[in-house]
């Protein structure tokens, strides 16, 4: 309500109804975190990317990446490796020989 004072505080500006408020769920709000998470996950990956980080050899290094990126290290380190899996995982179940459909692979990432 606080931000909604504040916008009427502005009528000049603008004209705000207020429709509806709502309290989200918790299943809601944690996936609102999870897009919010892979959005910024995928954001680094792509700048990682445009850097060089992935070219051979590579045009930067994980260290001088995250200096310029102003993430720490083992963050950027960790969220780096895990977008890397989620994106392996999906080329693997989008590109995978349909005779190996039975394989470890499938069935670990059913489970992830």
């Amino acid at each position: 309500m606080k931000f909604y004072k504040n916008i009427q505080s502005m009528n000049d500006l603008a004209k705000i109804e207020l429709l509806s408020v709502k309290k989200a769920s918790l299943e809601e709000a944690s996936n609102i975190a999870a897009s919010i998470e892979n959005q910024r996950d995928m954001a680094w990956w792509q700048r990682a990317v445009k850097e060089g980080y992935y070219e051979y050899p590579r045009k930067i290094s994980l260290k001088d990446l995250s200096k310029k990126m102003d993430v720490a290290f083992s963050t950027l380190k960790d969220h780096l490796r895990r977008t890397e899996l989620k994106l392996m995982k999906e080329t693997a179940k989008k590109y995978a020989n349909p005779l190996y459909s039975g394989t470890l692979l499938n069935k670990e990432t059913k489970n992830s």
